[in-house]
């Protein structure tokens, strides 16, 4: 629903940047600072910095990884098929980190590297996507 909402904006990278960053940001907030702060407060959880910085790494690059998607997104106005291949990036994502950690049993920062590549390959994707069509102005 708010992807048709989305004609109705100005239109520019600006723009765009803002709307992802707002996604990102929002995510950011409900899976990470909630549930450090029901660790602390509700359950007692004494955490250091280190135990912080993976979980704060990783939702800075999921932040890169929204952005990146919401240029994807946009494109989908024109091209619907834009929408199933932001769902696919997001799916294979997801996908690819839980399977090295689970599957592979990397390390925590090996998987926070393995996800840096990915937000890397999502960012150059959007880039290529982005500069297609005649939707906006970027």
């Amino acid at each position: 629903m708010i992807l048709w909402k989305a004609e109705f904006v100005r239109v520019d990278w600006r723009h765009l940047l803002s709307f992802g960053l707002g996604w990102g940001f929002l995510e950011a907030f409900l899976m990470y600072v909630l549930s450090v702060w029901a660790a602390v407060f509700f359950l007692g959880f004494e955490l250091g910095f280190m135990d912080l910085l993976a979980g704060a790494v990783e939702r800075n690059l999921a932040v890169v990884i929204h952005v990146s998607l919401t240029f994807i997104v946009f494109r989908a106005l024109a091209r619907r098929v834009f929408l199933l291949v932001a769902l696919a990036l997001h799916a294979a994502v997801d996908f690819v980190a839980v399977a090295a950690l689970r599957l592979l049993g990397l390390g925590v920062w090996s998987v926070e590297g393995v996800v840096a590549v990915q937000a890397l390959i999502v960012a150059m994707i959007s880039c290529v996507v982005a500069g297609r069509g005649s939707v906006g102005k970027f």
